[in-house]
C-alpha cells in the first residue's frame, strides 16, 4: 500500500511521544504568528519554547518549517522565527514536534537505505493495487495486449481503485514484464523480477466476471510450454480470487504476469487487493527519496511499522543535545526499544540491523556514564 512522508511521519512522532497537529482559529497574516483555539490546554506561557518546531502541512505556507519563538498562553498564539508567513484566506493545519520535521524526513531516507533488503524481498510489482495511472489507457507500469484499461473507481473489492479491461474482438491482457525494461519500470522492480527465475511465485487477483471463462490469470516465462494458468472466473457477476502458481525455470527469458480477457466481448474488473491466505504479488518497495509530505513509498503494514520504528531510533541517534527540560535517560530507553520493535517487524524478511551507535552527542554521553 502507498505510505505518505506525512503518514510516516506522524508515526515516528508518536512514537516518540512527539505529535501534536492543530488547525488555526485565526487566519494567519503577513507575520510571524500562529494562532489556534486548540491550544488552550497549554496554559503557560512559553510551554512551547525554543525546542519546538513547527510545520505547516496546508494552505498558502505548506511545508513551511519553522523554530518556535514563544507560546502567549492567554492568546494561544505561537510566535516563530525566519521569514514573514504568507497570509491565509482559511483555517490550515500544522503539527508542532520537538524534533525538527525536516531530521524526521532525513532519517527516514537513511533508514530506507539501511533496511532496503528487508523493504524490497517480498515485493516485485510496482502499482499491483491499480491505483495510480498516468496514461488513461493502463496503470503506471503495467501495460495491455489487445484489449483496453481504464481506472475503475465503483466496482472494487477492497482497494480504493482498480482496473476495468474490456475485450472487443480480440484476446489479450494486462501485463507486467521484463520485456518492458528499465524504461518503463523501476530498475529495482525489474531485477526483482528477473531475481524470480528459479523460485516460486504466486499470482492472485480478485476479479469480477459476467461471462464465464472469459477472465484468467497467468504467469507466462517466455513460452507457452513455460506458463501456468490459474482457473478460469466461473463468470457469476461476483468477485472471485484467481491464483496462478509456478516454479520459474531458472533460465527463463522473461517473467510476466498477466490477468487475460478471453473468449468473450464485454468488460471485467480486477482489484489489486489479494488475501491474507494467498498475497498478491505485492507492490514493490520502490522507495525513491522523500522530501514533500505526499511523495510516497510501497510499504506492507509490518514494513512500514518497521521502517518507522528504525527512523525513530536515528533521530535519538543523530540529537546532538537533548530536548531542554526532559528525562534524557527516557530517550536512551525508547531509542533502545524502538531498535528492539524494528527487529520484530522486520524479523521475516532476513535482514540484520546494525546497533544505533550512540557515537555522538548526548546519547553517547549518558551511555558513557550510564
Amino acid at each position: 500500500m502507498p505510505i505518505s512522508l506525512a503518514t510516516l511521519r506522524e508515526g515516528i512522532s508518536r512514537i516518540l511521544g512527539d505529535f501534536l497537529k492543530c488547525s488555526t482559529t485565526t487566519n494567519i497574516t503577513n507575520n510571524n504568528y500562529i494562532i489556534s483555539a486548540e491550544l488552550e490546554p497549554y496554559t503557560a506561557d512559553n510551554y512551547f519554547d525554543s525546542n519546538w518546531c513547527v510545520i505547516i502541512t496546508s494552505g498558502n505556507n505548506a511545508g513551511a518549517e519553522r523554530v518556535v519563538k514563544g507560546y502567549t498562553a492567554a492568546s494561544c498564539r505561537l510566535e516563530v522565527y525566519g521569514a514573514t508567513l504568507l497570509a491565509e484566506t482559511g483555517a490550515v493545519t500544522f503539527e508542532l514536534h520537538r524534533f525538527a520535521p525536516s531530521e524526521i524526513a532525513n532519517c527516514i531516507n537513511a533508514a530506507r537505505l539501511e533496511l532496503y533488503p528487508a523493504l524490497s524481498t517480498p515485493q516485485v510489482a510496482p502499482n499491483e493495487h491499480f491505483e495510480d495511472w498516468a496514461s488513461a489507457s493502463y496503470p503506471d507500469y503495467w501495460r495491455v495486449s489487445g484489449i483496453t484499461a481504464a481506472k475503475e473507481a465503483s466496482n472494487v473489492h477492497q482497494a480504493g481503485a482498480g482496473a476495468k479491461l474490456t475485450r472487443a474482438g480480440t484476446d489479450g491482457y494486462l501485463y507486467i514484464s521484463t520485456e518492458l525494461g528499465t524504461s518503463i519500470l523501476p530498475e529495482d522492480a525489474y531485477y526483482a523480477l528477473l531475481d524470480l527465475r528459479g523460485q516460486e511465485a504466486t499470482f492472485s487477483k480478485w476479479v469480477k466476471a459476467s461471462a464465464a471463462s472469459q477472465a484468467r490469470l497467468s504467469i507466462y516465462c517466455g513460452s507457452d510450454a513455460r506458463t501456468a494458468y490459474s482457473k478460469f472466473h466461473s463468470g457469476g457477476g461476483a468477485w472471485e480470487l484467481l491464483e496462478a502458481r509456478f516454479g520459474i525455470p531458472w533460465d527463463a527469458s522473461e517473467v510476466t504476469f498477466r490477468i487475460h480477457v478471453v473468449a468473450a466481448d464485454g468488460s471485467l474488473y480486477v482489484d489489486g487487493a489479494g488475501s491474507a491466505g494467498a498475497p498478491p504479488l505485492a507492490g514493490a518497495m520502490y522507495l525513491s527519496s522523500v522530501s514533500a509530505d505526499a511523495d510516497e513509498a510501497e510499504l506492507a503494514a509490518e514494513q512500514a511499522r518497521g521502517l518507522e520504528y528504525y527512523a525513530a531510533a536515528l533521530v535519538l541517534d543523530r540529537m546532538t543535545l537533548p530536548p531542554a527540560s526532559e528525562e534524557v535517560g527516557r530517550y536512551a530507553s525508547i531509542a533502545d526499544r524502538c531498535r528492539a520493535n524494528a527487529k520484530e517487524l522486520l524479523r521475516g524478511h532476513r535482514v540484520r540491523l546494525r546497533p544505533i551507535r550512540m557515537d555522538y552527542g548526548w546519547l553517547k554521553d549518558l551511555a558513557s556514564t550510564g
